[in-house]
């Protein structure tokens, strides 16, 4: 007996298109954190074979991490003085 009342069928089509759209986001987004973490996991072992070989090796993992900051405040740097430019001009 449907009472007059038939509940609306869902739609089949496009069902599957969407699942993948939401999995291609997911994966985009997550991808990255994980290559990151799998990185850090790599270069921390690395270190370690570094130290057990000789422990002055170990300065090269240190380079390569102050090789690191170094980029980073530099391009941070080189960020700051391009967005100051466009917000202020070249008035500094």
């Amino acid at each position: 007996m449907s009472y007059g009342y038939e509940p609306p069928k869902p739609s089949e089509e496009g069902s599957w298109g969407e699942v993948w759209a939401i999995i291609k986001v997911v994966v985009g987004m997550l991808l990255p954190v994980i290559a990151i973490m799998f990185g850090m996991i790599i270069f921390v072992a690395v270190s370690i074979m570094f130290f057990l070989v000789h422990p002055a090796m170990l300065l090269l993992s240190a380079a390569v991490v102050a090789a690191g900051v170094w980029f980073l405040a530099r391009r941070d740097r080189h960020l700051q003085d391009e967005e100051e430019r466009r917000i202020f001009g070249d008035r500094h």
